[in-house]
């Protein structure tokens, strides 16, 4: 582990190396830098892909630069640099949505945003904000000195409000300006701006309470589940959802879609054909109100005793999930919220949690999920919050918190908030393990996702000041524990045997699959005396996990030994001769010698070290004191806690993972020319060193000097 200070050191070095590659127009060098602060943070930090975009602007890659600034800007828009660049090259019908981007990251408007509002045929800009009981904005429009609006208040009426402007603005095109306050009822749930007088464009469009809405449920009978899905974009996701939806439902579940005026024609179409055919109710926003306005608008059709499971559009769930899902809900009386597993679901993620791993197809989600029926079974594991992307939710939650606040605009966070005063309340959230449901994630969001990260998490953590520490010692906790390890299990024994390929301890899995080219396996076994590391080969479900002696192993091993198998011996290594894979033949591997690095090598290298060895560590600390004129780049990811003493204390830097199919092209972008291996066993077998030498790149060995 390292610590916050450490973890900041070596950010700030990064920066420097960046402001000092920037200054002397090294253009690689800043690509290497920038890109690797990009990834550190997700594509969070809006001025990596500023430093980015400079660097292969000055590569000739103007296309690439372009796009950076475009992402850069749509993660931070307020940064004044990044906007002046995206403006300059944005078409016509683009530069609307940027202006609003704007706007609601809090930057001032400014001449250039006035001068393309005019060519949109707006003569008035309003930009409002929700306060208690009020609604405060500020108004820039042309002509009269009065401005009249009309707020439209959802179940209470209209109401009108001239502005008086309070003075010409000099050098703008827009010459009246304005604040004003309009009183708004408290328990007023949606509020629209538009203006009378003029054609005006108002940012946001929709202005919801800070306040979560209470709810009561309709009169009637009760209820049993609602399956509330919000729709936005992305109609084939949205029908991969819908129909496995359908598929789970049973007698007293509905099915509820709110379209929150999608811009996709054809999506909307689809839905009202559905509804048409009695297969869901449809609402309808008339216009965009986010993920919670939507989800509210929903929750209004709840009936009594009605729980509610909130799923995303590009989620699906596997047969059978609802039902499951609702006995395990009621299984506890102070339960209140339950998230199941998935790809991609935060604190619910496998096998890497909070990361977002490949989304399953139907087939290997049916069997994902079976394997954690049969790894998990009826287990439940606290949380801190729920995850909304699959949010199953008991109906008196509602009745005691009401819904979701609107004070997290498009969305993100809303879930956390929701879930915590939950919690407040007396309720428990919990995941329960035994049930996997897919979900691609950022589909409606699209590249917004870290601006909306980026400005809801301090909101959510001014409302809930202790939810960080507490999220961090959930983690620190450990609570899935063993969870990665019995689902592999279950996952292998409910397939057919799996094509093995059996090798000693920290043989990398690119290159124990490239042995046996062109053949194919699923799985690696990696022998570590009385344990085995099992290594999915299969990047649709990435496991890697330790499988200690025990029943379930013997079990697991003599499922795999009736598969193909091969077992893998490089330069006079043995393997222990199992029982179970004794009967696969030994394959042992040729591969071309490397010349030693030699003395004269400086410039920037890319380290092939898809497992790094504390030895072969240790020889790359020693090639870094030597030679100062190399700049060594570990192509392959490790951990934080050995990339950063790498960088602080040797300037080795690391890249984070890199896709194969981009390989080539980023190694041309960051200027490496010459390649290094520094594992003496397997160091040579790296199936990227023929097509490395293909396109001209050196390949080399660490000299005996070094080694």
């Amino acid at each position: 582990m390292i610590g916050p200070a450490q973890f900041q050191a070596f950010a700030e070095k990064l920066k420097a190396e960046i402001e000092q590659a920037q200054a002397s127009g090294e253009h690689a060098a800043l690509f290497r830098l920038a890109d690797r602060l990009l990834a550190l943070d997700d594509g969070g930090a809006g001025i990596a892909y500023l430093f980015r975009a400079a660097a292969l602007e000055g590569l000739g890659d103007a296309a690439g630069a372009r796009r950076d600034l475009l992402a850069g800007f749509r993660v931070a828009p307020e940064i004044e640099s990044l906007a002046r660049g995206v403006m300059a090259f944005l078409q016509p019908a683009e530069r609307r949505e940027a202006i609003v981007l704007r706007l609601a990251a809090g930057s001032e408007p400014d001449s250039v945003m006035f001068s393309m509002l005019l060519t949109e045929g707006f003569d008035a800009l309003v930009v409002a904000g929700r306060k208690v009981g009020t609604i405060e904005g500020r108004a820039w429009w042309r002509g009269s000195p009065s401005l009249r609006l009309k707020a439209m208040i959802e179940g209470i009426g209209d109401r009108v409000l001239d502005v008086m402007s309070a003075g010409p603005r000099a050098g703008l095109p827009f010459d009246h300006h304005a604040s004003f306050t309009l009183p708004v009822p408290f328990e007023a749930d949606l509020v629209r701006l538009e203006s009378l007088s003029h054609r005006a464009l108002a940012v946001p469009q929709a202005l919801l309470p800070d306040r979560a809405p209470r709810l009561s449920p309709l009169s009637g009978n009760p209820g049993r589940l609602m399956v509330l899905v919000p729709a936005y974009r992305d109609w084939p996701s949205l029908e991969r959802c819908l129909d496995s939806v359908e598929a789970a439902l049973e007698p007293g579940m509905r099915l509820v879609v709110v379209d929150d005026a999608s811009p996709d024609a054809t999506l909307s179409e689809k839905l009202r054909e559905r509804a048409t055919g009695g297969r869901l109710t449809l609402l309808r926003n008339q216009f965009n109100l986010g993920f919670s306005g939507s989800v509210n608008r929903g929750l209004h059709l709840r009936l009594r005793d009605e729980d509610v499971l909130i799923l995303n559009s590009d989620a699906t769930l596997p047969p059978g999930a609802l039902a499951r899902l609702e006995r395990l809900a009621r299984s506890r009386a102070a339960l209140g919220t339950l998230t199941p597993l998935s790809n991609n679901g935060e604190d619910c993620s496998v096998p890497e949690h909070f990361r977002v791993n490949p989304e399953p197809d139907d087939a290997l989600l049916a069997r994902l999920d079976a394997a954690a029926a049969a790894a998990s079974g009826d287990r439940l594991i606290p949380l801190v919050n729920g995850v909304g992307f699959c949010l199953y939710v008991r109906g008196p939650v509602f009745d005691a918190i009401g819904g979701f606040s609107g004070a997290f605009e498009r969305g993100y966070f809303e879930d956390v908030d929701f879930c915590l005063r939950a919690a407040s309340a007396g309720f428990q959230n919990a995941c329960a393990p035994g049930v996997y449901v897919a979900h691609a994630g950022s589909r409606s969001f699209g590249s917004d996702r870290q601006a909306l990260i980026r400005r809801n998490l301090p909101r959510v953590v001014e409302r809930h000041p202790d939810y960080l520490l507490r999220s961090k010692r959930f983690v620190e906790s450990h609570p899935y524990a063993g969870l990665n390890a019995a689902m592999a299990r279950a996952y292998l024994l409910g397939g057919p045997p799996a094509g093995v390929i059996v090798t000693p301890r920290g043989c990398p899995a690119i290159v124990a699959q490239a042995c046996i080219a062109p053949a194919r396996a699923a799985l690696q076994v990696e022998v570590h005396g009385a344990s085995m590391r099992f290594v999915s080969l299969d990047p649709a479900y990435p496991f890697n996990v330790l499988v200690e002696p025990g029943t379930d192993r013997a079990v697991l091993l003599a499922h795999l030994a009736k598969g193909q198998g091969w077992r893998l011996a490089f330069d006079g290594t043995t393997l222990d001769r199992h029982p179970a894979f004794a009967h696969w033949p030994v394959v042992s591997p040729e591969a071309p010698s490397l010349e030693a690095l030699p003395e004269g090598l400086a410039g920037a290298v890319g380290i092939l070290a898809p497992t790094l060895t504390k030895r072969s560590e240790r020889d790359l600390r020693a090639l870094a004191a030597r030679r100062s004129g190399l700049r060594l780049v570990l192509l392959d990811p490790v951990s934080l806690a050995r990339e950063v003493p790498l960088l602080l204390e040797c300037g080795i830097l690391g890249c984070g993972p890199i896709e194969r199919d981009g390989l080539e092209q980023w190694l041309e972008n960051a200027g490496i020319r010459a390649l290094l291996a520094p594992d003496r066993i397997y160091g040579r077998f790296d199936p990227r060193i023929g097509p490395a030498r293909e396109r001209g790149l050196r390949t080399y060995r660490l000299s005996s000097r070094t080694g």
